[in-house]
């Protein structure tokens, strides 16, 4: 729902500052930054929680031709270009002093330097850690907030359009909060599964892998993760891969489209492409393992 939100109010980002509300893990920031790399716009952090109010406010200095205090913007504020992003994470752990000076920024989009504020859309987020009537209303009424929580369809959606595996059966598995040392975040488990992907699934190596995540969580979890990461890609994404991972100038090229199409619609819009006789080396290199017996085994 991130990037959604973002997309309908950014064009109104002088007047619209959302907030979004939810668990950790659950993709605020993922989306956030998945929104700005779309739109070709950089994002400022700041994380509230670690940090002190001059860094929004700015800081007073002695000017060396004035021999006057001075007001100097952060300089993360003042690198802030027009269509920017001003993100404010974990902002229900801010001190109040932190909320003021955020609040000046929103309401006059006035740095402390008394340089005026670019076009930049600012964006809050935080995890469920307090009651919202701990934040003052002024502050509270700037804000448009957004409760978030994880949306499991959604979420397997974007890891099997990242990753070519259907984690579905570890989303039971899934906690907003626990009372263990370990949650089982989305995020946890895009860090988990990446780690176990990596290097030979065998050995000792991989047996250590199963004994670290039985221990984190338990060995229904652990069982769960082995089966994500010893899925096999389909063939249209053992295609966009091998592509991905060659030579060939590919730019363009829906790659990531290709889990939707046939492999006759695949090959014959390669067989169009200027680039097509390197693709077919590259190809006819690799056999692409759909999943089934060997004697099915798709080859180009």
């Amino acid at each position: 729902m991130v990037k959604p939100v973002l997309q309908t109010m950014y064009p109104h980002r002088t007047e619209m500052v959302p907030c979004f509300i939810g668990a950790p893990g659950i993709g605020k920031t993922q989306g956030l930054y998945e929104f700005a790399e779309e739109m070709g716009v950089n994002v400022v952090t700041f994380i509230l929680s670690n940090t002190v109010p001059s860094e929004v406010s700015g800081i007073r200095m002695p000017d060396q031709e004035s021999k006057k205090l001075e007001v100097f913007d952060d300089s993360r504020m003042a690198s802030l270009k027009d269509g920017d992003i001003l993100f404010f994470d974990e902002i229900l752990e801010a001190p109040p002093m932190l909320w003021s000076a955020c609040l000046t920024l929103i309401q006059d989009r006035i740095m402390a330097s008394g340089r005026k504020l670019p076009d930049v859309f600012i964006v809050a987020a935080s995890n469920q850690v307090a009651s919202p009537g701990i934040i003052p209303a002024s502050v509270r009424n700037r804000f448009q907030f957004i409760e978030l929580s994880f949306d499991a369809v959604h979420w397997c959606r974007w890891f099997r359009d990242r990753f070519g595996a259907d984690p579905k059966e570890i989303t039971p598995f899934i906690k907003e909060d626990s009372d263990q040392y370990n949650i089982l975040t989305p995020r946890e488990v895009v860090k988990l599964y990446t780690w176990m992907k990596q290097g030979d699934q065998t050995g000792d190596d991989w047996d250590t892998k199963r004994k670290v995540v039985t221990a984190m969580f338990d060995a229904v979890v652990c069982d769960k993760l082995v089966q994500i990461c010893k899925q096999k890609s389909s063939v249209q994404q053992q295609i966009a891969d091998a592509l991905k991972g060659c030579n060939v100038d590919t730019t363009g090229m829906p790659l990531n489209d290709f889990k939707d199409w046939s492999l006759k619609e695949i090959f014959e819009y390669l067989q169009e492409q200027d680039c097509w006789e390197d693709m077919q080396y590259v190809l006819s290199t690799v056999q692409f393992d759909d999943g089934r017996d060997d004697e099915d085994t798709v080859e180009f």
